[in-house]
């Protein structure tokens, strides 16, 4: 069995659209992130693209390594 995730991805990003379209005020999304790491740096280029594709807000929180 192949699991196509990019298809299920936009099947749900469509039923998102649909469901928040007439909501007054649009979620927001955030993300909190620790330090410089390559790969949190692409989940989160592409959670904001996601984010701006469906109107809502987004807010990313850095932080150094230095809180943890």
């Amino acid at each position: 069995m192949v699991f196509d995730g990019k298809k299920l991805a936009d099947k749900i990003i469509k039923g998102l659209k649909v469901e928040t379209a007439d909501w007054s005020q649009k979620p927001s999304l955030a993300v909190v992130s620790f330090g410089v790491k390559e790969d949190n740096s692409s989940y989160i280029i592409q959670k904001r693209k996601t984010a701006e594709l469906l109107g809502f807000s987004f807010t990313h929180y850095h932080y150094s390594d230095d809180l943890l």
